[in-house]
């Protein structure tokens, strides 16, 4: 009997065995959660208190501290183990506000990088990419620890994306064909844009005028949206600033809109009841924006 006592404590006082995830070529990776651990301590801790010995975790099922009932602020780590067969790059998708993540490998160099849907894109590691990702560079077969220092609103709207690792090359292809598309609306709205703006030179009519408002304000409000007029024009910029843009640049796109609706058809003279109606939109939407500026 004090044999087997022994054992149970010799057992119950093993350090925890730190499950791994693996990281395959293509899309054959395991995502973060299936091995994730949370830190059992105050978020404001330093990564040196993290990597103690002393420290403690206990599995957790989600990065959303609402879903895994965790605080706004909190550390987690996840064992990470490649399988490639060559040096392999992965991108990770952390759909959080802010995550500062380190890399430790094993010879106890470290790799720090910042992303998040509240961070502004220029600190970001990789600034366009939707949602906020980090990459993470392992050799064949070498093991490394991710730590996630992570600041999430409690009160803020979710949206749950699994944090599943993607080989560069699958990544790369993905974000070349949706750059491709959004610049080619960019470049078609533009053209419409000079093009109704040539008809209004020459004929003099106003709804014309509107109509290349209309484009101008879209593509604008689309290009923010996505992050490119941000990163070129306030890269350092709060998030909140580039939301804000976007917004206004809806408003004002709209009011473009419905103006051009009503000269284009001659609302007011052909149709009165549309033409009301359309008035009462546009004082919609200019009290839309009045609410806006005023918070």
């Amino acid at each position: 009997m004090r044999l087997f006592l022994a054992i149970l404590l010799t057992l119950s006082a093993a350090p925890h065995a730190q499950t791994s995830v693996s990281l395959a070529p293509g899309r054959g990776s395991e995502a973060l959660e299936d091995a994730l651990e949370v830190y059992v301590g105050e978020g404001s801790a330093d990564i040196a208190a993290i990597e103690s010995e002393a420290a403690t975790f206990r599995s957790a099922e989600s990065l959303y501290p609402a879903a895994a009932g965790l605080p706004e602020t909190y550390w987690a780590r996840v064992r990470l183990r490649s399988s490639a067969p060559a040096s392999a790059r992965w991108i990770v998708p952390l759909s959080l506000d802010d995550v500062t993540a380190t890399l430790v490998r094993e010879d106890g160099s470290r790799e720090t990088q910042r992303t998040g849907r509240r961070v502004p894109l220029a600190r970001r590691s990789l600034p366009l990419v939707d949602p906020p990702a980090i990459e993470i560079e392992l050799e064949a077969g070498e093991t490394a620890t991710l730590y996630l220092r992570v600041r999430h609103r409690l009160a803020g709207y979710d949206d749950p994306v699994e944090a599943l690792p993607v080989e560069d090359r699958v990544f790369d292809a993905s974000e070349r064909r949706h750059d491709a598309f959004q610049f080619l609306f960019i470049g078609i709205a533009f053209a419409l844009a000079f093009y109704n703006l040539f008809l209004f030179a020459t004929f003099r009519d106003a709804s014309y005028l509107y109509y290349v408002l209309f484009l101008t304000f879209v593509t604008l409000q689309w290009a923010t949206h996505e992050g490119y007029l941000t990163l070129f024009l306030w890269p350092e910029g709060q998030v909140s600033f580039q939301l804000e843009w976007s917004f206004f640049a809806l408003v004002l796109s709209a009011l473009a809109y419905t103006q051009f609706a009503r000269r284009f058809l001659h609302a007011r003279d052909l149709a009165p009841r549309l033409d009301l109606t359309l008035r009462v939109v546009l004082v919609g939407w200019a009290a839309s924006g009045i609410l806006g500026l005023a918070g």
